[in-house]
Order: structure tokens, then C-alpha cells, then sequence
């Protein structure tokens, strides 16, 4: 059967509204599962068994989403331990010329969405552009 370019289209908006994120999912879910026992058929309810199933789907979509946010959280946690040690260490670092600078780190700021470090005087640096530590 060949795609049409409506197939192909709805295809691609299915994918980027999954991965706009799982928070949205429970509040999704619930307003699907109310929409779904107003409307249903009165000559076919559905199976209880299947709601049952839907709500331990979306208790396991939240934990999920709490583990992912944990895990997130360690990991930032982990990337700011790791830059703290190198204050007070020789650093050789790629420079904005693309050679080898070296100094030692005098300052790790945090207070960004990624930690940067202050080598010899210059502030802002990445510290995964850091070649050597001695």
C-alpha cells in the first residue's frame, strides 16, 4: 500500500507529539478516559478489566516520568561534582584559536544550565573543552 501524503504527514505529527514530553501524558490520559465514559455506547459498555488496565498503563507512565526527572537530577548532580574537582588543578583547555591553553581553575559556576569554569582569567568556559588535567 503506498503512503499518501496525508498518511505521511499525520505519521510525522504522531512523532513529534510523542516526544513533546511525558508530563502531559497522565493529564491527556484522564481527559481521554472521561471523554471515552461520556461517550460510550450504552448497548457496549466497556469492560471494567480494561479500565483497570488503562489506569496501571498510566501509573506506570508517571513513575517513568519521575524516574527520567530523578535521573536527570543525578546526572546534573554528577556533572557539577565532577567540574568542582578540577578548582585548584592545571588545565590545558582548547582556546577560542583553536590552541592549546593552559592555567589553573580558579572559580566553577553553577549558576547556568550547564556548570563553566574561570581558567587564568577568562570566565565561561565549557569544561568539556578541557584536554588535560594535572
Amino acid at each position: 500500500m503506498p503512503i499518501s501524503a496525508i498518511t505521511a504527514t499525520t505519521a510525522g505529527t504522531a512523532a513529534t507529539s510523542a516526544t513533546t514530553g511525558l508530563a502531559a501524558t497522565s493529564d491527556t490520559f484522564l481527559k481521554l478516559l472521561v471523554t471515552n465514559l461520556q461517550h460510550q455506547d450504552p448497548t457496549k459498555p466497556q469492560d471494567s478489566n480494561e479500565y483497570v488496565q488503562q489506569i496501571s498503563q498510566m501509573t506506570m507512565v508517571e513513575q517513568l516520568t519521575k524516574l527520567a526527572k530523578t535521573s536527570e537530577v543525578a546526572t546534573k548532580d554528577q556533572n557539577v561534582a565532577s567540574v568542582i574537582a578540577l578548582l585548584g588543578h592545571s588545565v590545558t583547555y582548547v582556546g577560542a584559536d583553536e590552541q592549546p591553553v593552559t592555567g589553573n581553575v580558579t572559580k566553577v559556576d553553577v549558576t547556568g544550565d550547564s556548570p563553566t569554569i574561570t581558567v587564568g582569567g577568562v570566565a565561561g568556559l565549557d569544561p568539556n573543552t578541557v584536554t588535560s588535567v594535572t
